[in-house]
């Protein structure tokens, strides 16, 4: 099971934010929790930024497809 994490790393120099996600979505709540993560770390770095995220550890219930889809635009 996924531990419910999102690591980050940002490269001031480079502008980008590495992330790596260890996530298990399985409610909308979830999503909302998770793209809360996303959005706290942005607001904290001030601007925008290039991501690049690792996301062998992300694993949404296909349920939750569209939800996500649409939250994350």
């Amino acid at each position: 099971m996924a531990s419910q994490t999102v690591k980050f790393e940002y490269d001031p120099v480079r502008n980008i934010l590495f992330t790596e996600d260890e996530y298990l979505i399985s409610s909308e709540r979830d999503v909302d929790e998770f793209l809360f993560r996303y959005l706290k770390k942005l607001e904290e770095i001030g601007h925008r930024v290039y991501v690049i995220s690792h996301i062998d550890g992300l694993e949404v219930h296909a349920s939750l497809y569209d939800y996500y889809g649409k939250k994350i635009i």
